[in-house]
């Protein structure tokens, strides 16, 4: 038995590549504890941007996740109510092309003293 159907599959690509620079910029309010993420990937020609999601997680579990449905778009994050921002947080980003290929970027401890509560996640950091 094949719990999927290959015909769905025959355009998906959950591959790695360097083709585009996939960058996203974050600032975090510690008062209002509100997280912005924007899109600032670049793509070269026959690409274009089709999304990023967006999973956010503290060091308890809690998890929150949304996409960018828009190049240059942006989307915030309320982190005041049932999330922990006392000890960081990870942002994890899946930036998706109009080809599907996909690049995963990470920023961990967000929000700590040591780590400045705002930046930019790309392939070179």
């Amino acid at each position: 038995m094949n719990p999927f159907e290959n015909k769905a599959l025959r355009t998906f690509c959950g591959c790695e590549t360097s083709d585009f620079n996939p960058a996203i910029e974050y600032s975090f309010n510690a008062e209002t504890k509100v997280l912005t993420v924007t899109d600032a990937s670049t793509f070269p020609a026959g690409q274009s941007f089709s999304a990023v999601n967006i999973w956010v997680i503290d060091s308890e579990g809690n998890e929150i996740s949304k996409k960018i449905g828009a190049a240059e778009g942006n989307v915030t994050f309320d982190l005041s109510t049932g999330f922990n921002t006392n000890e960081g947080f990870s942002i994890a980003v899946n930036v998706v092309s109009s080809t599907r290929k996909t690049i995963t970027l990470t920023v961990r401890r967000v929000g700590l003293a040591l780590n400045s509560g705002s930046g930019t996640i790309n392939q070179e950091n």
